[in-house]
């Protein structure tokens, strides 16, 4: 007996060790999904909690440790003494293995986040997008809080349903012939008078606070010197885009006529740009906040009254279809079907993962939403996150 168990005991460690491999590449696939799933959640939730006027919550994975624990078991079993020989010991192998993760959630509330979250999207954002292979049509009507043509009204992308499908079909529209342009603007000069030292302090390097140095000459009272400063030169993105009509209403548009101005002034209430020049087009991006509110009021309705279940989906129209940027489906549904679920007060929120016409973009919406944090929050206020999940094992 003492010679079998040996061997089952080598037996057993064999297959431990083949199953390591397996075990930790199917824990980190299945990390992986969940971390996933939790994000698209965590967005779900916030929007329901939009379209039911609540503040919004959000939260992250600052480490993940996974732990697995195994263990290798020989038992012997005396079967039948009377018959011995090899019929009277029996060797079982066991095999047995078990994972402790250890989560550390962290709530994300400081000043630094929220100002990320608040922050109205740059052009260099919405540029990095389209570089990236996103399609315009899907974005701008998604991004855009609104515009206003030259001598018009400011246009609305409202989130209550059928109030301004128009505005974002013709954002969708408009789409194709987007382009971004930079534009530099010369710095103005700056003069200044300063003690002789530190003139000449500014002269030696040639900068001071990021403005170049043009000239240093008496300033006519003792001890202090003139010096010329030149501000640096400012670029910021222009977009042309065939949105607004010319004057007199001709369809023929031209782009030098539907410039949407971005930058410093974006940021401005829409009437004062409109007062201060009128013969301009001005468009203004969201925020990460604007559009989970965008999203959840165009549910707001559903969410107040369940049998309007239909009658919630943002949508646009393109080349004669109807496109969903946002469809959001309550109770249950059939296994396999739902790519995004959550619970909010007892009622069960799900999106679709089926789109075989391709005109539903929700999920893409969501995923829009994901990476549009990374690139909106500075790194700095998110908790740190290891870069590799430790899978610990004994």
């Amino acid at each position: 007996m003492s010679s079998r168990v040996p061997v089952a005991l080598i037996m057993a460690s064999m297959l431990a060790s083949c199953s390591h491999a397996g075990e930790i590449t199917s824990l980190s696939g299945d990390y992986n999904q969940a971390l996933a799933d939790v994000r698209n959640q965590l967005i779900l939730v916030n929007i329901m909690r939009s379209s039911a006027r609540e503040p919004l919550q959000f939260s992250t994975l600052g480490e993940i440790l996974a732990t697995v624990h195994r263990s290798v078991g020989v038992d012997t079993v005396l079967n039948n003494l009377i018959v011995g020989g090899a019929a009277a010991i029996n060797h079982s192998v066991s095999l047995e293995a078990r994972n402790e993760p250890v989560l550390r959630i962290a709530p994300m509330s400081d000043k630094d986040f929220i100002s990320g979250v608040l922050r109205p999207t740059k052009p260099e954002t919405v540029k990095e997008f389209i570089d990236l292979g996103w399609d315009a049509e899907f974005v701008l009507p998604l991004i855009v809080a609104g515009y206003q043509c030259p001598g018009g009204a400011y246009q609305v992308n409202s989130g209550k349903p059928g109030t301004s499908e128009a505005v974002r079909t013709a954002l969708a529209a408009a789409a194709d012939s987007m382009r971004f342009i930079e534009r530099t603007t010369p710095g103005q000069p700056v003069k200044l008078v300063v003690s002789d030292e530190k003139a000449l302090e500014m002269l030696r390097s040639g900068v001071a606070a990021g403005y170049k140095v043009e000239s240093v000459r008496p300033s006519g009272k003792a001890g202090l010197s003139e010096v010329q400063l030149v501000a640096p030169a400012k670029t910021e993105l222009q977009v042309k885009m065939k949105l607004c009509p010319t004057a007199g209403g001709a369809k023929g548009l031209e782009l030098q006529a539907t410039t949407m101005e971005f930058g410093d002034n974006a940021a401005e209430s829409t009437d004062k740009m409109a007062s201060d020049q009128p013969n301009r087009a001005y468009i203004k991006f969201r925020s990460i906040e604007g559009v989970l509110f965008f999203l959840g009021e165009s549910y707001r309705p559903c969410y107040l009254n369940p049998s309007a279940a239909g009658d919630c989906a943002l949508t646009y129209y393109k080349d004669g279809a109807t496109r969903y940027l946002f469809r959001v489906s309550r109770g249950a549904h059939q296994p396999g079907r739902a790519a995004i679920e959550t619970q909010f007060y007892g009622t069960r929120y799900w999106v679709s993962r089926l789109d075989p016409g391709d005109i539903d973009r929700t999920v893409k919406t969501f995923s829009f939403i994901d990476q549009l944090f990374a690139l909106q929050v500075e790194p700095n206020t998110m908790p740190p996150t290891p870069a590799v999940l430790t899978i610990g094992g004994n």
